[in-house]
């Protein structure tokens, strides 16, 4: 049998292409980039800039996927297009005193583009790692993991950053919008797509990286640089279950339960929550 030798324009095609795979990952690097120098704005209180940086990255993205072919690359492009609509929403709404309003007014806005990004990519439930399997487990471990990391971040963030005098219904009302909007959207965001995205342009080591790094600058707007290093551990900590297990319920309710822990016993019940 004979093999028949490249063409020597065949071989300068396959040389251009990847060279051009290399330079689109090398595009999805600066733009994560630029995202994390926005954060680092918001950081200082330069929320002008910030919210500049993260609107031209909008932009940048939108153009890119005009000429970008590589599939892994678009898709993790418009992964990332998600992290400044978040910022832009969360620093456009009224300031109000009622935290489910908050949660509410955020979050449930960011359903759209999940929707119609979820579409657009042709993600499947199992994709997403939409799975009921062995709940019954998930659920003790997420309550353990969860309650370690909030008592960490209580450490770090301080009582003032937390709702205190909260009526029963209250508590109930915020656990509630918690579960429906924060942790399932964040973790919808972080782990099943952008993670996700990451690990198949970059590898799965360096995609929970990259995807636990973006998700601890995202909490910059505490403006405490010890949030920020903890919920980047934390972000690997989700990351990681989420590798392991791939299943969104199970990082949706460690996060949740961690947020209930934080921002709702905590408060009332002190550090430990009455169990340590």
């Amino acid at each position: 049998m004979q093999f028949s030798e490249d063409s020597p324009n065949e071989r300068t095609s396959y040389s251009m292409m990847s060279r051009f795979s290399f330079g689109s990952e090398r595009l999805v690097i600066f733009f994560m980039l630029s995202i994390v120098f926005a954060e680092i704005f918001l950081f200082a209180g330069v929320m002008q800039v910030s919210l500049t940086v993260h609107f031209l990255v909008l932009i940048g993205i939108a153009f890119s996927t005009i000429w970008v072919r590589d599939q892994e690359v678009l898709y993790s492009l418009q992964a990332l297009m998600l992290l400044p609509l978040v910022r832009i929403i969360n620093v456009s709404m009224p300031i109000s005193d009622v935290p489910i309003f908050i949660y509410v007014s955020i979050y449930a806005p960011m359903l759209i583009p999940l929707f119609f990004l979820i579409r657009h990519q042709n993600l499947s439930a199992m994709d997403l790692g939409v799975t009921f399997k062995k709940a019954y487990l998930y659920i003790p471990f997420s309550i353990v993991v969860a309650f370690i990391i909030a008592e960490a971040e209580y450490l770090a963030i301080g009582p003032d950053y937390l709702s205190v005098n909260l009526s029963t219904e209250g508590m109930v009302g915020i656990s509630i919008a918690i579960f429906l909007f924060v942790g399932l959207v964040e973790e919808l965001i972080f782990r099943s797509i952008l993670q996700t995205r990451l690990e198949g342009l970059f590898g799965l080591k360096a995609g929970l990286v990259f995807a636990s790094v973006l998700f601890g600058i995202m909490h910059s707007g505490y403006g405490v640089p010890a949030e920020i290093l903890l919920t980047t551990a934390a972000g690997f900590v989700l990351g990681y279950m989420f590798q392991k297990t791939r299943s969104l319920l199970l990082v949706t309710l460690t996060h949740s339960f961690a947020n209930i822990f934080l921002f709702v016993l905590i408060p009332v019940f002190g550090p430990g929550v009455g169990i340590i």
